[in-house]
């Protein structure tokens, strides 16, 4: 068992380290890091246990109170990184203090009888777990249900999906759920019957902490900031080319929140501007070629639009009777399928015009491709070569 907390300890300072060591972070990924860091104490107090040292100091003592009250800490966690990927304009304010509450009050309290050199009452112990189970689990549920919220909402935002389902996010809270339920069963078992549950786990939570970690880890390193704005009052084109590359943009409250963005946000869209609407964002598609960015988001449009998301969002849904993810990639197949025919870029990799014209990924690529033209898209090209060979054969 030392083994195993042992690699799960380097693997947190891995992945720390690659965190700690991304060019850019964002608020996810500070809080990605004191999550770990988190977890790194509490594997330090599994390790003191195991080796039977945890009464060597009152350091330690005090170390052993602290992971002990830690998993009121680890939900809070959990939802603090959750809504900082999900909620466009996360960020840290004070009544967030309110949730440290429970954490506090079960660590003094630990302190307390570390000072006396004396253990708290079992009965006390036992309800500070329920307490743990408790908060955790509301915790969890927060998550799934906002995350859940979040896949609903991507297809009205972007123009990709890749990255920003957060599934790997949703799973580690079912996982939570499931940990959740057998604690609380053992807790019940203990306290209705002569069963002893170790107070920090035993074996199948300490295996089941270690793939909690593994998972947090490798999605975690590899999870991108979601939600990029440009600020009001700046067109895309007017920004650096290093700024448009890495997508980082000033953080600026986003007009979609509820603050005005061009004229139009208070007036009603009439049929007729509805048309010219639609007419303009049409142009940009066809002549600007703007599905050909990987990240363009409804706000992006938008905001090179000078008008509200939510009518750029109404004009396409009313004309197109499509949400904005699927009216991109139509034009990005579209796109696909002419240069295909052409032949314009024969020397190039089905996956290659793809990503060029849009799509970040073959799989992104196959699965709208298949939705618009019915086919898979070497069949497609197979059937445009056939179709070329047969009309130079007649001519």
């Amino acid at each position: 068992m030392q083994y195993l907390h042992v690699a799960s300890g380097t693997l947190i300072l891995f992945a720390i380290s690659l965190v700690a060591g991304k060019k850019y972070r964002h608020l996810p990924d500070y809080i990605l890091i004191s999550w770990l860091l988190l977890f790194l104490v509490d594997v330090l107090s599994f390790i003191m246990i195991s080796r039977g040292i945890s009464s060597v100091s009152t350091w330690g003592n005090v170390l052993l109170g602290f992971s002990e009250a830690s998993l009121f800490l680890h939900g809070l966690f959990f939802w603090l990184y959750a809504a900082s990927l999900t909620r466009p304009m996360f960020k840290i304010e004070r009544r967030h203090i309110l949730h440290l509450l429970p954490f506090f009050l079960c660590f003094i309290y630990l302190l307390y009888f570390v000072h006396i050199n004396r253990e708290p009452p079992e009965r006390a112990r036992k309800w500070l777990i329920a307490l743990k189970l408790i908060s955790l689990l509301i915790y969890a549920l927060t998550v799934i249900r906002q995350i859940g919220r979040h896949q609903k909402n991507i297809p009205t935002i972007f123009s990709n999906a890749e990255d920003k389902l957060l599934g790997w996010l949703r799973f580690l809270g079912w996982g939570i759920i499931i940990l959740w339920s057998v604690a609380a069963v053992s807790l019940l078992l203990e306290l209705c019957t002569t069963i002893a549950i170790p107070q920090f786990g035993g074996i199948f939570v300490n295996i089941s902490v270690s793939l909690f970690i593994f998972v947090m880890c490798y999605f975690g390193v590899r999870q991108s900031r979601i939600f990029f704005w440009v600020p009001d009052g700046i067109i895309k084109e007017d920004l650096t080319d290093e700024a448009l590359a890495i997508g980082i943009f000033p953080e600026v409250k986003p007009s979609v929140l509820g603050k005005k963005i061009g004229k139009y946000l208070k007036s009603g869209l009439t049929a007729e501007k509805s048309k010219e609407l639609y007419d303009q964002v049409k142009d940009l598609m066809r002549i600007k070629k703007l599905y050909m960015d990987e990240d363009l988001t409804l706000f992006n449009l938008a905001m090179i639009m000078q008008i509200h998301p939510n009518h750029l969002s109404q004009v396409i849904n009313m004309n197109e009777q499509r949400n904005f993810f699927d009216f991109i990639n139509y034009y990005r197949v579209e796109a696909v399928k002419e240069n295909i025919v052409s032949k314009r870029h024969v020397n190039k990799t089905l996956l290659g015009i793809a990503l060029e014209c849009g799509f970040s990924s073959k799989a992104a690529f196959n699965r709208a491709f298949k939705k618009f033209t019915g086919q898979t898209p070497s069949e497609f090209k197979r059937l445009s070569d056939g179709s070329t060979a047969h009309f130079e054969r007649e001519n």
